[in-house]
């Protein structure tokens, strides 16, 4: 009986292990930084797209000659409203930026912490020949076999760099988005006072 016992625990895969207190909370906390980086995305592109809608629509009535800005003749106006249009393009590039994929890590290919670290394994040149192109990935993915087996070993420091990288992406985005805002509140009421100057002129 004793002897089962001892097969039993030998066959036991390592990874059956209990997760130590610090990794599953870096794990909790990679998780929840995910969760607000698609978040993030998701504002970002619902303000983008509102922004298009209405830059379209701003388009096509000037285009129509139903309004044109240049209607606008008392000189403060004009400096005031196109200083409000630069305000709003500027809104416009941050969430931009916002959305923009990221898509650089600073650490080594060897620690695995992105998809970029992978694709980096990947030898650089044109390989006209077959046999020659087979070889770069056999030897590619050796390479990568081999950092995995390392990285693996340090579980902890990966999910301590993907919590630092996806917290600082999902700062500059939400970052990005609130100068979005302030360009557009800006942008807004800068083109209402210039309409407001136009009309008393």
């Amino acid at each position: 009986m004793r002897s089962l016992w001892r097969a039993r625990a030998q066959v036991e895969p390592a990874s059956a292990r209990p997760e130590q207190p610090d990794e599953a909370f870096a794990e909790v906390l990679l998780d929840e930084g995910r969760e607000e980086l698609q978040r993030a995305d998701g504002k970002a592109s619902i303000l983008l797209s509102a922004s298009g809608v209405i830059t379209g629509a701003l388009l096509a009535g000037a285009l129509a000659g139903k309004w044109n800005p240049t209607k606008i003749h008392h000189g403060v106006a004009q400096n005031v409203f196109w200083v409000g249009v630069a305000a709003g393009v500027s809104g416009l590039l941050c969430l931009a930026s916002a959305v923009t994929p990221r898509t650089k890590n600073s650490g080594s290919k060897e620690s695995l912490a992105y998809f970029g670290h992978v694709i980096r394994f990947r030898e650089r040149g044109v390989a006209l020949r077959p046999s020659k192109r087979k070889a770069r990935i056999v030897r590619a993915k050796a390479d990568l076999r081999t950092a995995i087996t390392k990285a693996s070993a340090g579980r902890f420091d990966r999910a301590v760099d993907q919590v630092w990288e996806v917290s600082s992406i999902v700062y500059k985005k939400y970052r990005r988005i609130r100068w979005a805002l302030l360009a557009y509140s800006v942008g807004a009421a800068l083109c209402a006072a210039a309409l407001v100057i136009e009309a008393r002129a």
